[in-house]
């Protein structure tokens, strides 16, 4: 998979575009499919560092995988490791060591929701991360905030 993104500290998307924590400051508000390409959908939460953008879509294009057990409602959602698993590789454990995608690995997301918890998995040609830069979070009125998490 080609990316423009690396994983860090398990939980971090970090490139030219900064520093993304899904684990503590952007949280996990849609995910969409559409044929080869699948957009998840990313929007900062009151932990976001100043100046960092407010939303932001990791793009994958030529998708061959999608493997999710996602709930329907996302909004409590927390996103616990981020990482790169070769194809044959179902051991969840250790994804924090695979920050970089080598040829043909796949791209896992542990999520949790009180006592659920699951994996999603992507395998695509491309993975980019697409960033919006928006106002600071303390500006953001409510109908801006549904422009996002729509």
């Amino acid at each position: 998979m080609r990316c423009n993104f690396e994983i860090t500290q398990g939980v971090e998307f970090t490139g030219a575009f900064g520093c993304l924590d899904v684990h503590n400051a952007y949280a996990l508000t849609a995910a969409e499919a559409e044929g080869q390409r699948l957009v998840l959908r990313f929007a900062a939460n009151q932990y976001r560092i100043s100046g960092r953008p407010m939303a932001f879509d990791v793009v994958f294009e030529g998708a061959s995988l999608f493997e999710t057990d996602l709930p329907a409602d996302l909004s409590n959602l927390c996103i616990e490791e981020i990482g790169f698993l070769a194809p044959d590789d179902r051991d969840y454990g250790p994804i924090l060591d695979r920050g970089r995608a080598g040829d043909g690995d796949h791209l896992a997301f542990k999520w949790q929701i009180e006592a659920l918890e699951g994996v999603v998995r992507i395998a695509a040609e491309a993975a980019e991360v697409r960033v919006t830069i928006g106002p600071p979070a303390e500006d953001v009125r409510p109908a801006h905030r549904k422009r996002w998490f729509a």
